[in-house]
């Protein structure tokens, strides 16, 4: 669906519209004004819903900042719980949130903890003369000619357990772009193989309604370094994403965003088990992850033990073929020397 281009009457009462919007004081209230946006959207949301006549759309919202949340609700937690919890109260689908901030001056992360728990993205605007150019971009890069909405990937398989999967759900699909979904998974020896047991099953939402496709994933065998590095960088990436908004969204409701191998336990934080699953991720996959792991090179041809707790390789590699330290401390890198890990892993591309 291509947005159709505005008229130049549209254009003229945008600017009116905007034109009438002063503030009435130099301070930014966040909250108010993102729960106000989200009431009108679902209300006319429900409004379409009787109108037989209404052409589809995708629900969204695009939301500009420059400042942060110094009046009304300026509690950043609170601002970010309450906007999920309406957003999620509604009669349709949660509305898609897409934020934009001005670099500087936003509250960048609170922006991308809103987004990141409403569907959306969010993006840094540079204050300088091409800005219109930015936000231009921003809005063809992200929605500029949608083909799906609400698009969703399962793996499904009745001898297969698939876990581990990377992002899952996709607001948009726009023209140009791709989704991709990788997992792992465990089976049964069965005979002849099994390659035709896992299917993976893509629903989204069309013109025309609710669509669903199924197709054959692609299995690959455990000592495929490639694919186990493939998706240790794109489900680390993800863990670490959805770690960083642990100071702003609680336990319970990050739940909800995360699915882990094995349940947090009751006395940790989701923050830890969620760098904790990252860090095992980096580990098995013998690559190397900012914050998680390092790579150590030494010249001699024997391994050192280092008070104890690892020996490191002289190809950077753990002696243990990637496994931490009870102190959590490990070393690896993406050599050959690394041990593959005991899980074939999948992956399923999608592009238009």
């Amino acid at each position: 669906i291509r947005a159709p281009a505005a008229t130049d009457a549209e254009k003229s009462d945008a600017i009116v519209f905007m034109n009438k919007q002063w503030p009435s004081s130099h301070r930014t209230n966040l909250h108010a004004a993102f729960l106000e946006g989200l009431l009108r959207a679902q209300r006319d949301m429900d409004a379409r819903e009787d109108d037989e006549e209404a052409v589809p759309t995708v629900d969204l919202i695009v939301f500009i900042s420059d400042g942060w949340a110094t009046t009304g609700q300026t509690n950043r937690r609170r601002i970010v719980e309450d906007i999920y919890h309406l957003n999620q109260s509604g009669k349709k689908k949660p509305i898609k949130i897409f934020t934009l901030g001005f670099r500087d001056y936003a509250d960048m992360e609170l922006l991308n903890a809103i987004a990141a728990m409403n569907g959306g993205v969010s993006a840094t605007l540079v204050s300088d003369d091409n800005v219109d150019w930015q936000m231009e971009n921003f809005f063809l890069s992200e929605f500029g000619e949608v083909l799906l909405a609400d698009v969703s990937v399962d793996y499904e398989g009745g001898n297969l357990f698939v876990y581990g999967e990377t992002e899952q759900t996709f607001p948009l699909l726009a023209g140009g772009y791709e989704v991709v979904v990788r997992g792992l998974y465990e089976t049964d020896n069965v005979e002849g193989g099994g390659d035709d047991l896992l299917r993976a099953v893509t629903k989204a939402t069309t013109t025309t309604g609710p669509q669903e496709w199924v197709a054959k994933s692609i299995p690959r065998d455990a000592s495929d370094s490639v694919c186990q590095q493939s998706y240790a960088h794109a489900r680390i990436s993800q863990l670490l994403r959805l770690k960083d908004l642990a100071n702003l969204v609680g336990d319970e409701t990050l739940k909800k965003a995360v699915g882990l191998r094995e349940p947090c336990e009751k006395d940790k934080k989701m923050s830890e088990c969620i760098e904790e699953e990252a860090l095992a991720v980096a580990l098995e996959a013998g690559v190397v992850a900012t914050g998680l792991t390092g790579m150590v090179t030494v010249d001699e041809d024997k391994c050192f033990d280092f008070a104890g707790e690892t020996e490191i390789c002289r190809d950077g590699t753990t002696a243990s073929f990637g496994h931490a330290s009870t102190s959590g401390s490990g070393y690896s890198d993406s050599s050959d020397a690394v041990k593959p890990a005991s899980w074939p892993c999948l992956w399923l591309v999608m592009f238009w």
